[in-house]
């Protein structure tokens, strides 16, 4: 398969998904099912990182619609969905992406350009949410 999926911290509280090249939307589907199982087995909080940077190409046909089912199938405790990539065209599908699903999903979609970047802002709303309460 060529993508993996795993916790990526000790506190269970990132899983980390790793696009390879060659990847299709069906197996991005099969692997969904497996971050949903994962992110169910925590009761806290848990942050997407789909790293796209070991991909060249993004499989043809329905880039949208396919994101909106993906990221929109996670379990309650899901909070960000964070989008690693390098590629500009991806970049823009995800900005589009957050325009259509402005007052909902789009506001849990972020695109960062290194994994050390979506700790960053993993930090930076852990941050945040604490201050609120």
């Amino acid at each position: 398969m060529n993508i993996t999926v795993g916790w990526d911290n000790n506190e269970s509280s990132v899983v980390r998904t790793t696009l390879h090249d060659q990847w299709t939307w069906e197996e991005l589907y099969a692997a969904n099912n497996e971050i949903i199982d994962t992110m169910r087995s925590s009761s806290h909080p848990v942050h997407l990182v789909l790293d796209c940077t070991q991909a060249d190409t993004l499989p043809s046909g329905g880039v949208i619609m396919h994101m909106r089912n993906l990221l929109g199938a996670y379990p309650p405790n899901c909070d960000l969905r964070i989008i690693v990539t390098h590629n500009v065209l991806v970049e823009r599908l995800m900005n589009i992406f957050q325009a259509a699903f402005q007052t909902g999903l789009g506001k849990q979609v972020h695109t960062v350009s290194s994994v050390d970047d979506a700790y960053r802002l993993i930090r930076k709303q852990a941050h945040l949410k604490a201050e609120v309460r």
